[in-house]
């Protein structure tokens, strides 16, 4: 669980880094990282912490990032 909240904590740089320069953002990247997550936390042997947390924290912070990105992109800009 630590290692979970760990990569989602490590992800904020990133975003932040979304925020400022979306353009440098390789979004059919996140795309795909976005997709495998996915496929992970539905492949999970049980619903468990253990089996689908990680997976699960993965999938939110690619969604934040490619829907940063995605708004940034569009000219939806704050």
């Amino acid at each position: 669980m630590a290692s979970s909240l760990a990569v989602v904590i490590a992800g904020i740089p990133q975003m932040v880094h979304t925020m400022r320069q979306p353009e440098h953002t390789p979004v059919p990247v996140y795309l795909m990282w976005t997709t495998a997550n996915m496929i992970s936390f539905v492949a999970g042997r049980n619903w468990s912490i253990e089996e689908r947390f990680y997976a699960f924290c993965a999938v939110l912070l690619c969604l934040a990032i490619l829907g940063i990105a995605l708004l940034k992109k569009l000219g939806m800009r704050s």
